[in-house]
């Protein structure tokens, strides 16, 4: 026997059962109670933890800030498919993300944000300029009825604020009163 296994206790009986102490004993005593390690090495560095759709939201606040347009588009979308449970946070990244296609020019990309958090993220604190946005890029392209409809969605929501008060002055120029 091993010098390991030939300082072992034997395992209580059922009818005396060990204490937690001389369990613990067993468990460290024994050579192989990890298990294989041979896919574990104290040399290799430990694989990098995955970046929270938080931290790399920041990320992407600094590079738009910074003049970096493309590179916070690219941090947005991996802060975005890193996910996570907090949809507030995730339609701020959907609602940025449209922020910067506009910026970049993707009129049609932008679109798709803006939506992307109205239909799935509808308590965000972004909602509401997701759907403004959105009012405004379908009346500069001419479609003047879908604009109507987002100008009047946004003039009724609560509470009123300047956003809502511009919507209530688009909604009027828009019906022609």
């Amino acid at each position: 026997p091993s010098p390991a296994s030939a300082s072992r206790k034997p395992p209580a009986s059922s009818a005396s059962k060990g204490s937690l102490s001389d369990e613990m004993d067993d468990f460290l005593s024994d050579d192989n109670s990890f298990g294989a390690t041979d896919d574990f090495s104290f040399d290799e560095p430990a694989p990098a933890a995955k970046a929270s759709a938080r931290t790399l939201y920041e990320k992407g606040q600094k590079e738009f800030s910074a003049g970096n347009i493309k590179g916070a588009l690219k941090t947005y979308q991996e802060a975005l498919a890193a996910g996570g449970n907090d949809d507030k946070l995730l339609g701020t990244i959907a609602f940025e993300m449209g922020r910067t296609h506009l910026k970049l020019g993707s009129q049609n990309s932008a679109l798709e944000s803006f939506r992307q958090v109205v239909r799935d993220y509808p308590g965000s604190p972004k909602m509401r300029e997701a759907l403004y946005n959105l009012a405004v890029m379908l009346e500069k392209g001419g479609q003047m009825d879908k604009a109507l409809a987002y100008y009047q969605k946004i003039a009724t929501l609560q509470p009123r604020d300047s956003l809502t008060e511009e919507a209530v002055k688009k909604v009027k120029l828009l019906q022609g009163k």
